[in-house]
């Protein structure tokens, strides 16, 4: 539905910059970099994948630490508008992906 989608790709990816980028780094500045991905990836292992192999949540864990990285990287360089934008295209472009399956 479109609330999901609003959801999914606006509100979510901003909230999540908000908690993991823009909140942590103003309150640490001297934070070593990378370090908002690795609670921005445990956050998104949680039970909605109980169940999944291992090897599943291992690529997951990679994957949104990989994503949680760039995000800051552009969050630390460009500010908290690029990483906004850069979280809300990735979970537009799997948003599309999940829409097509």
């Amino acid at each position: 539905s479109l609330d999901q989608l609003t959801k999914d790709v606006l509100i979510g990816p901003a909230l999540e910059e908000l908690t993991f980028r823009a909140a942590p780094l103003a309150a640490w500045k001297t934070a070593p970099k990378g370090i908002t991905a690795i609670p921005f990836a445990l956050a998104h292992v949680g039970p909605n994948l109980m169940g999944q192999s291992p090897g599943f949540i291992a690529w997951r864990l990679a994957e949104t630490g990989a994503s949680g990285y760039f995000y800051e990287m552009t969050y630390r360089k460009n500010g908290f508008a690029a990483a906004w934008l850069a979280h809300a295209a990735h979970n537009a472009a799997v948003a599309l992906v999940q829409a097509l399956k």
